[in-house]
């Protein structure tokens, strides 16, 4: 399997988890951008944007320098690789698994069509013998415990009696 190193792919998924940190991270992705750059589609103050930033910068997601009284923010690609990798296992995984299930199924479903049930079915998908087993509990039982019968038919039936 994946190694997960631990805290490092937590704190990667953590970062991601957030929908505005992963707009960030797009953003940055195509080029570098300043801080103000980043706040203008959210609508949000700088301060809030730069929250965002030490997040994925304690992910190791992206690098914050100084430039002037700017900050710019840059993507480091590579460190989405192990995120990567483990999603790559359990996709993987995942497909292997529901491949076997399709081919179990298809050969079920092969195998019923080759050689047609012996008993029939009611109309819930119950062998018949069960329904006479269940329709003599109800008559042992009386009209009151029916399954054909509700509380309150077996009420009026009381009544009547």
């Amino acid at each position: 399997m994946v190694d997960n190193q631990g805290s490092g792919l937590d704190q990667i998924f953590h970062a991601l988890s957030d929908g505005t940190r992963r707009s960030i991270l797009e953003r940055v992705l195509v080029s570098p951008v300043t801080v103000g750059e980043l706040a203008e589609p959210f609508q949000m103050s700088l301060a809030a944007v730069s929250k965002h930033v030490v997040v994925l910068e304690e992910a190791h997601l992206v690098d914050r320098t100084r430039k002037g009284r700017q900050m710019i923010v840059s993507a480091r690609p590579n460190e989405l690789k192990p995120a990567m990798d483990l999603l790559q296992y359990y996709s993987t995984f995942w497909k292997r698994s529901l491949d076997s299930l399709e081919q179990f199924l298809l050969q079920e479903d092969g195998a019923k069509q080759r050689a047609p049930e012996e008993t029939s079915r009611d109309a819930s998908g119950h062998p018949p013998e069960r329904k006479k087993i269940s329709e003599a509990r109800a008559k042992k039982r009386g009209p009151a415990y029916s399954s054909r019968n509700s509380k309150k038919t077996a009420r009026k039936r009381r009544k009547e009696q």
